[in-house]
């Protein structure tokens, strides 16, 4: 089987799982850029990808090839409409009717902002959900938010961020205890 990873940058969160589809399938993944700026000032570098194949910042015709290369192929967005490459793909691949999945991290539903937001999310269901295989949604919370949207159900699945494995040492006895904070906060 194929796979054609579609995603804004070459993301750190899902290298362990693309390196490890890489090793038994044709794994593509096509980003818009390698890192954006903010994700170098906070400390990002390019994660290693495997066998996966990386075409970076693809035009029209590019984008054509990898949708009409044909044989048994998914071709999985990362989300619908928040990166203009991905999204342009994303419409070209369902006018074409390629095999489409989407990754979506969940978004607040509370407050006006929120309303406008399931709002958003509403109209791309009526429009989109008939198109999509299978969305991948970040956790409980995004698979609730997107039920809440009125994607199918039987379409939703829980899906996570992954990172490479670390080597774990035990601590020596009477260590103090380290604790390190990994995220960013949101405003």
């Amino acid at each position: 089987m194929k796979f054609i990873f579609w995603q804004n940058v070459i993301s750190i969160h899902q290298s362990a799982f693309i390196k490890a589809l890489s090793k038994e399938h044709q794994v593509t993944l096509v980003a818009a850029e390698d890192l954006t700026e903010q994700r170098r000032a906070d400390g990002w570098s390019i994660p290693e990808m495997g066998e996966a194949r990386i075409i970076m910042n693809p035009d029209k015709s590019e984008i054509d090839a990898l949708l009409e290369s044909g044989g048994d192929i998914q071709h999985v967005f990362s989300g619908i409409d928040a990166f203009p490459m991905v999204y342009k793909a994303f419409r070209m691949a369902i006018d074409k009717g390629c095999d489409v999945s989407v990754m979506l991290e969940p978004y607040q539903w509370q407050g006006f902002k929120g309303f406008l937001r399931r709002c958003k999310y509403a109209l791309h269901a009526l429009r989109y959900s008939k198109h999509i295989k299978h969305i991948f949604a970040t956790g409980d919370l995004g698979v609730r938010s997107f039920l809440k949207a009125g994607f199918p159900a039987q379409k939703l699945h829980q899906w996570g961020y992954f990172t490479e494995q670390t080597e774990i040492t035990s601590p020596q006895q009477n260590a103090k205890p380290k604790m390190v904070f990994v995220g960013s906060i949101d405003r």
